[in-house]
């Protein structure tokens, strides 16, 4: 790492911060998966507060990064770029934790009609967090892989903003009271804000390599 090559410590505290905000949506895309192939029972709880642990761990590994970096002689620019980019990723598990805790408050079932979508759309959700991830440690190194990383997820969000419209669309074409109808759509627009989430980051990004490279 080009930024944090003296500061072993603080690159490894990254690696666990990183890490644990992908857990915290691979738990969530199991937790949806085993909803959708069973039904609301102890063992989707079970899941459901492992994407809660994660998340807490991420936040704990967050503020000792803080902490951390403002204990370090990095440039105040640099480090306040990459406090920056922590702090909106911070907010990724946010929507994983509020629609696993709708379906258990409100026992809601996801139409057949959007099911495969909401599923795809779940998927692209983990693999924009896996990329952002990759381009975090990309723009803290040698900054090669931006531009690739930034069209994957800007294609992502716009799947993304797609599937979501689709599902909208279905929602309000079902046989449903209104409602009904405005229940699973908020899942729909709760689930959309991930890639949303992973866009501004990326943005974030994308300014720092600039910025570094100038």
């Amino acid at each position: 790492m080009i930024i944090f090559s003296k500061n072993k410590e603080l690159v490894c505290m990254i690696g666990k911060y990183l890490a644990e905000v992908q857990e915290s949506l691979n738990a969530f895309r199991d937790a949806i998966r085993y909803l959708m192939e069973n039904h609301l029972d102890e063992h989707f709880r079970i899941i459901a507060k492992k994407v809660h642990q994660h998340e807490s761990h991420a936040d704990d590994i967050r503020r000792e990064i803080e902490k951390f970096m403002f204990g370090k002689s990095l440039l105040p620019e640099t480090r306040e770029d990459i406090l920056n980019v922590i702090e909106i990723l911070d907010k990724i598990s946010n929507p994983c934790e509020d629609i696993l805790s709708d379906f258990i408050l409100q026992k809601t079932v996801i139409i057949p009609e959007i099911r495969t979508d909401f599923l795809e759309l779940v998927d692209i959700s983990c693999e924009s967090s896996k990329l952002i991830a990759e381009a975090f440690w990309d723009c803290l190194g040698k900054c090669r892989k931006m531009d690739e990383y930034n069209v994957k997820i800007d294609d992502n969000e716009s799947l993304g903003d797609s599937l979501e419209g689709k599902m909208i669309g279905a929602i309000f074409d079902a046989e449903l009271d209104k409602v009904e109808k405005i229940i699973q759509r908020d899942f729909v627009k709760k689930l959309g804000t991930i890639c949303n989430i992973c866009e501004h980051v990326m943005d974030k990004l994308v300014i720092c390599g600039i910025k570094r490279q100038v």
